[in-house]
């Protein structure tokens, strides 16, 4: 009996080898969100900037799962170059459990999303600022002033 759990177990940490074998080394060619589920209009996690190396499970959808700063995500194969030929993963960073959004308290004690990139605009954004972030400003005073000032109204 304990015999037949062992090779149990054997098996199950070679299909987890083999897993992990089969990530691929990508590279982001634009800046791009890394999302929570592989959906554009899902929750962004963390953004991944153009010329960083990731490594990505690969798949035959739009969408790769990705391990990127202790993020487990997914990432758009549009905005990234997958390299040819299968990689070994670096190990998994503990997942961190904290808001990637920032956000801050307006005038009115209203707890209001920083400006943030994102890939296409956020339904509930109200401004495009010259820096290409998107505002999420309650009033359009002060409205992207610490990002070049508003580019473009969406509201």
């Amino acid at each position: 009996m304990k015999i037949r759990i062992l090779k149990i177990l054997v098996n199950i940490l070679f299909l987890f080898l083999a897993l992990d074998i089969s990530a691929q080394n990508a590279v982001v060619k634009n800046t791009t969100n890394m999302r929570e589920t592989a959906n554009s209009s899902s929750r962004a996690l963390i953004q991944i900037s153009k010329g960083t190396q990731i490594y990505v499970d690969p798949s035959k959808s739009l969408w790769c799962k990705t391990n990127y700063k202790g993020y487990n995500g997914y990432v758009n194969k549009n905005f990234i170059h997958i390299n040819e030929g299968h990689v070994k993963k670096p190990s998994k960073s503990p997942v961190i459990h904290q808001p990637i959004v920032k956000s801050y308290i307006n005038s009115k004690g209203q707890r209001v999303q920083s400006p943030a990139a994102y890939d296409a605009t956020p339904a509930d954004a109200c401004a495009q600022c010259y820096d290409g972030t998107y505002s999420f400003s309650q009033h359009r005073r002060g409205t992207c002033s610490h990002h070049g000032g508003v580019q473009r109204w969406l509201k």
